[in-house]
């Protein structure tokens, strides 16, 4: 009896018939050059390697979706300084206009304010001067602090969700779900197509940002298409419909 339950436990697998296998995953007799086994349709991996079912493949060893993490960024970018155009040129006639203002000698502004006093005619002189002066410092501290404010900007793009993040001196993070957005449109100005950036606005059903604004980014065309397609998918995923 003994030697029976020996026998039993120790009996090996009869050999494979030529040109078969066992399927690894199932035990039944398949082709040797089989990719695809016909019992439990599962996708057979390099012989050299370790078999790999073709589900573990498709969701991770961890049972989660690695090839398509909804939180993986598919998109990351910062607005372009091209953005700034704008601000440059009415900084430069501001500066233009203050510079004019200082270049004019003092005795054209006491003739100006002909009738007050000589002390009152320097006080004022001076403050036209002390006003110019400040005027170009401004503009150019804020040309600088613009410049910085979209630098500290970026823009995540992910699956599910557009991560809004930015800040100089502290960092604030919003976001905005795709399957909320309801329309988008793309704004270029003929400066904006010769520089190559343009404004995406999006309007959505989020109560803290019903209306998200991109700053001037480059290949705004391939930003919009992408999330024109994420916000579609997120709607079929989530089941959301828009009524107008």
């Amino acid at each position: 009896m003994r030697y029976g339950i020996a026998n039993q436990g120790t009996r090996q697998r009869p050999p494979a018939p030529p040109g078969l296998r066992p399927c690894p995953y199932c035990g039944e007799m398949i082709k040797a050059d089989a990719i695809k086994c016909r019992y439990c349709r599962e996708f057979l991996e390099d012989p050299k390697t370790l078999p790999q079912s073709n589900h573990a493949v498709a969701t991770g060893k961890d049972g989660q979706d690695h090839q398509d993490d909804p939180d993986k960024p598919v998109m990351v970018l910062v607005p372009s300084l091209w953005s700034m155009t704008d601000w440059v040129v009415e900084g430069l006639l501001l500066i233009a206009g203050a510079w004019g203002v200082l270049a004019l000698p003092i005795e054209r502004w006491i003739t100006i304010f002909r009738g007050l006093s000589a002390p009152t005619q320097r006080v004022i002189a001076l403050g036209i001067n002390l006003a110019a002066e400040g005027t170009i410092v401004l503009v150019i501290l804020g040309l600088i602090l613009r410049a910085a404010y979209l630098k500290g900007t970026r823009y995540q793009v992910t699956r599910d969700r557009i991560e809004w993040i930015r800040g100089l001196f502290s960092r604030k993070i919003d976001n905005v779900d795709m399957f909320r957005v309801i329309d988008i449109k793309l704004y270029r100005s003929i400066l904006d197509c010769l520089t190559g950036v343009g404004r995406i606005t999006l309007y959505t059903k989020d109560q803290t940002d019903p209306k998200f604004v991109f700053e001037k980014v480059r290949e705004p065309k391939k930003l919009y298409d992408l999330i024109k397609k994420q916000s579609l998918e997120a709607d079929r995923r989530q089941g959301v419909v828009h009524i107008q």
